[in-house]
């Protein structure tokens, strides 16, 4: 796939339009087709923001966190589903794994299933699932690095 496409969708990440990050991501995962397209994506610099779309909700306002975790609206939920769903494609080549334990990629979905596994209903159950397969993932690859 062309640098550029890549480069512009990683450029979505950054915006702050909920629905142009969620785009970014969905367009970055289409085209995480193969090891080398993968390694691109991690070279333009695509983790660091896809990690940050993980940070729940609370961390993004300036408002002091809630006591009890609200409710994702249905626009923040569709946007972590598009990083998770990213992130699993990215995953799928060893090398982009590595790259992505060596990222921290491991801590911060950690991070993310502490937040989440707090939510109420649909959206626990809806997010658990994908981000739980994710961690497994990178922690058989972190493994297998560290022997």
């Amino acid at each position: 796939m062309g640098d550029s496409l890549i480069r512009h969708s990683t450029a979505l990440l950054r915006a702050k339009d909920p629905f142009l990050r969620r785009a970014g991501a969905y367009r970055l995962a289409f085209i995480a087709s193969n090891d080398e397209t993968r390694m691109k994506i991690i070279d333009a610099g695509a983790l660091p923001h896809l990690l940050l779309l993980l940070d729940s909700p609370s961390h993004h306002s300036r408002a002091a966190p809630p006591l009890s975790p609200l409710p994702l609206s249905p626009s923040e939920n569709h946007t972590l589903k598009e990083a998770l769903n990213c992130l699993a494609s990215l995953a799928v080549s060893d090398t982009a794994a590595h790259a992505m334990v060596a990222g921290g990629a491991v801590a911060r979905l950690q991070q993310a299933a502490v937040w989440i596994s707090q939510l109420p209903g649909d959206h626990r159950d809806e997010l658990l699932g994908p981000l739980d397969a994710l961690v497994v993932r990178l922690a058989s690859v972190h493994r297998t690095r560290s022997s």
